[in-house]
């Protein structure tokens, strides 16, 4: 890059020669300043590393100038250290944060990648990986994760080896209940936020559309946390999950000797409890019809009635609903009151499922490490090349949820701080209808598989063809069975 270009492409904090240095602080950090220039050259990109307390520590191309000075707390890069999440922004300027970026006007990124550094678990920094060309705002994907990976490394050798003492602020929690929650960065997911902040400031109903894991009380919290209840209370209700004989005393309280054996005192129930808040009332379609036709009534004047009370009381409250199911259809069939479901679908938004925003894999991967190793304290992993792959192609029908319990699964077994594709193979090849169902026989070492395969043949067709994951597909297609199969005769003697 041309002193030229680096004199345009400088951001207006970096460029501020009046800004006070900080450089004591960036002492433990200089063996990696010669180790980004290396890495600039090979990815053809510019790299800039913060601290815990946002100051430039490290960095190439124009951030050079910025050695020693505090980044903004309003930019990507600050935010992401009180965040902890991991954003791409492939429209710099024109979303997310940087629309109320002090930097906005002076900022000349072409696309970047932010992410948080983990030391012990906990956030001891933040790097960020931009291009100012054009040309390299697509490919910036793939090389910005592998510089990122890189530089992550070496960050965590230079802490073990005692060179980088770790410090960390205290205010790393993540930012919960907010729009940095719902991680990603594909157009369902702008989208989704972009009618979130339409939606928050009203007072109407909002009825969330979406299957099973992708997230709709997160939208619901951040819907919470952007409207003028957000100083209220969060109330969620799991609808599926409370019995129907309780259902209407736990939603609306009971009043004192309302039924045998109550509360001598009565009970204030949970929508009471969200007063002044968000009620959420997830998985509606399983409302029992007589409990639907009484929250239609409150939906109507806000009154509630608790059981064996005679008496109304209003009770201010906004009410999200959430259901995975087609309501529509449940309308149709009788089983859901179409007044009730209008009364709720005022403000509809739909949560597309991660097969249809597979873009958004990589940073939710890259969240749910930060998190969990934070959470354990361990050291961070990387997954490996190959099982991000078969990431991409799988169709994760438990959808984000699926992909958190995956990469939690992965991050317990990892060696050397990596997940493969061999530490989670068997969560992808076993279909759903091969799995053990209830009543069946759990076969031990003693009972063979119903194929007849025995784990000798199984051993004598690893020696042959490998235990690598080609190696036990060539196995398993000699012997004639899938590879589930294969792996649940090997589980039979530990392998």
């Amino acid at each position: 890059m041309s002193p030229d270009s680096i004199h345009k492409g400088s951001p207006a904090w970096v460029s501020n020669s009046k800004g006070k240095r900080h450089m004591a602080q960036t002492k433990h950090w200089e063996p990696l300043q010669s180790f980004l220039e290396i890495l600039t050259g090979l990815f053809s990109v510019e790299v800039v590393v913060i601290d815990a307390h946002c100051i430039c520590v490290a960095g190439t191309g124009p951030y050079k100038l910025g050695i020693g000075l505090a980044a903004p707390k309003d930019t990507r890069l600050a935010e992401s250290i009180h965040s902890g999440v991991q954003t791409v922004m492939l429209r710099p300027r024109e979303e997310g944060t940087c629309l109320h970026c002090s930097q906005n006007a002076q900022c000349k990124d072409q696309a970047n990648y932010t992410a948080p550094l983990l030391l012990e678990g906990r956030i001891a920094g933040a790097v960020q990986i931009v291009t100012f060309d054009q040309g390299q705002r697509m490919a910036l994907l793939e090389c910005a994760e592998r510089a990122f990976m890189l530089v992550r490394q070496l960050v965590d050798l230079l802490h073990r080896t005692g060179a980088l003492p770790l410090e960390t602020r205290a205010e790393n929690a993540e930012g919960r209940n907010s729009l940095d929650a719902l991680v990603g960065h594909s157009l369902a997911l702008a989208t989704l936020k972009e009618h979130i902040i339409r939606v928050a400031p009203t007072t109407a109903p909002v009825l969330l559309f979406g299957e099973s894991g992708t997230g709709k009380e997160l939208a619901a919290q951040a819907i919470h946390t952007n409207s003028a209840c957000a100083a209220g209370p969060f109330v969620p209700i799991n609808c599926g999950a409370l019995p129907e004989a309780l259902m209407e005393s736990e939603l609306f309280g009971y009043a004192a000797g309302a039924f045998s054996g109550a509360n001598a005192a009565g009970k204030q129930g949970l929508w009471e409890q969200a007063a002044g808040g968000t009620l959420f009332l997830d998985e509606i379609g399983e409302l029992p019809m007589l409990l639907q036709v009484k929250l239609l009534r409150i939906l109507q004047d806000g009154m509630v009635r608790k059981v064996g009370d005679a008496k109304l009381t209003h009770v201010p409250t906004r009410i999200i609903a959430a259901t995975n199911k087609d309501l529509r259809h449940m309308v149709r069939q009788g089983s859901f009151r179409e007044d009730l479901y209008f009364r709720l679908n005022v403000m509809p938004l739909y949560l597309a499922p991660l097969r249809e925003r597979k873009e958004d894999i990589r940073p939710l991967i890259m969240h749910f490490i930060t998190r969990e190793c934070r959470a354990v304290g361990s050291h961070t992993v990387v997954v490996d090349p190959v099982l991000m792959a078969k990431f991409m192609e799988y169709h994760w029908p438990g959808n984000v949820r699926e992909l958190k319990n995956f990469m939690e699964y992965g991050i317990a077994f990892s060696k050397n701080g990596r997940i493969t594709w061999e530490d989670l193979a068997p969560r992808f090849e076993t279909p759903y209808d091969l799995l053990p169902q209830e009543g069946t026989p759990v076969q031990t070492p003693q009972h063979q598989p119903r194929s007849g395969i025995t784990t000798t043949m199984v051993q004598a067709m690893l020696v042959k063809h490998g235990k690598s994951v080609p190696g036990k597909r060539a196995a398993a297609k000699e012997l004639g069975i899938s590879l589930a199969t294969l792996y649940r005769i090997m589980a039979q003697k530990g392998k």
